[in-house]
């Protein structure tokens, strides 16, 4: 996996939580999104193309730090860091 700058802030093996220390919502599993360690795979990191499995449609794409349907789109979600945003200095909605 060629990684964006989003994705390598979710590296391998990254808990995403409401907050610090909170309920583990989902797991970076290397190029794959799951709700838990070893659990089935949600979504596909294909460099900074996001499908729902290897091979499948594009159903979003890293720019940089935003997430966008497609280039230049509407930002979807922002990775500031460890924190994930609806906008760039939005209220953290993911951790």
């Amino acid at each position: 996996m060629s990684s964006s700058p989003a994705t390598s802030a979710l590296a391998a093996g990254t808990d995403i939580r409401p907050e610090p220390g909170g309920k583990r919502l989902l797991f970076v599993d290397g190029d794959s999104l799951r709700a838990e360690p070893g659990g089935p795979r949600l979504l596909y990191f294909d460099g900074s193309d996001i499908r729902p499995e290897p091979g499948g449609i594009r159903i979003a794409a890293w720019d940089g730090p935003t997430l966008r349907r497609w280039s230049g789109g509407k930002i979807l979600l922002v990775v500031d860091g460890r924190d994930i945003r609806p906008e760039a200095g939005g209220k953290r909605l993911l951790f």
